[in-house]
């Protein structure tokens, strides 16, 4: 490969992955943008972004909010309902989506364990405020409780996991029971919080 060429996803290391991703961290996936950028290289860019998702996978929407969706990814075998790892990504409450950060071999894996894993999109500041996001991740757990049954999900075995700003959405969330009793499910149902990288 020379250097006038641009390399596929594959050839790039992690960290050129990530550096590459700064590119777009500006713009909002979902509304207009004013930004002066060519958006067939946008799109390239949120490929390359994405080119570690894993495979499958289901998207559900759980609320009235265009950003108000889910992937869930059911795992490897489960002859009883799953425990769900509930993941929130980061990206400064401002940017990201639900295909952020979660990295196939984070999935894979925790599917392999027996576990669900469910990856929450939510809407952005400063369309809304972060109680407010709080309270969207909230109404996706309510969701996926109220769907457990259809989903072969244990409603009483949720764990949040959150990475950055997500990290600190789901501690929020993991330690004031306001926002659950609010989406109508116990806070008691919620049997970890994991916060990785987390902002304040």
């Amino acid at each position: 490969m020379t250097s006038l060429e641009t390399p596929i996803a594959s050839e790039l290391s992690p960290q050129d992955l990530a550096t590459r991703g700064l590119e777009v961290t500006g713009l909002s996936i979902y509304k207009d943008t004013n930004d002066d950028i060519d958006m067939d290289r946008v799109h390239a860019l949120l490929d390359e972004m994405h080119s570690d998702v894993p495979q499958g996978g289901t998207d559900i929407v759980y609320g009235g909010k265009e950003a108000q969706r889910l992937r869930l990814w059911k795992p490897t075998s489960s002859p009883t309902k799953a425990p769900v790892i509930v993941y929130v990504h980061g990206g400064s409450w401002t940017v990201g989506t639900y295909l952020d950060s979660t990295g196939s071999k984070k999935v894979s894996y925790l599917n392999d364990l027996g576990y669900a894993f469910a990856s929450i999109n939510y809407t952005l500041i400063p369309e809304i405020t972060v109680k407010e996001q709080v309270q969207e991740i909230a109404d996706s757990v309510a969701y996926l409780i109220k769907h457990s049954e259809d989903l072969n999900i244990d409603p009483e075995r949720v764990v949040l996991m959150g990475h950055s700003s997500g990290a600190h959405v789901v501690t929020l969330l993991g330690t004031d029971p306001t926002y659950a009793q609010k989406a109508n499910f116990n806070i008691s149902i919620l049997k970890g919080v994991i916060a990785l990288d987390g902002s304040n």
